[in-house]
């Protein structure tokens, strides 16, 4: 009979953040960034999307109350 005994591997990141970006009040299931890699707009189980300016790390719109259940799925055109 086989063991049934699982060891879990630990991993170390190799992935550094280089900012963070405040507002969402729970989990962002996805992001998508603007064609100029200067935007990226983020879907929250909040319910709100957001769209950041990475380069100053700050947001610079948000879609609140629009939305009647969780966002789990953003996207951005090629022409922006």
């Amino acid at each position: 009979m086989a063991s049934t005994s699982t060891k879990v591997a630990t991993m170390k990141s190799i992935l550094t953040p280089s900012m963070t970006l405040k507002g969402h009040r729970e989990g962002i299931p996805s992001i998508s960034y603007f064609p100029d890699s200067q935007r990226m707009i983020s879907g929250s189980l909040d319910r709100t999307t957001r769209q950041w300016d990475l380069k100053a790390g700050t947001e610079i719109e948000r879609a609140r109350g629009v939305f009647e259940k969780k966002v789990w799925a953003v996207a951005v055109s090629r022409d922006g």
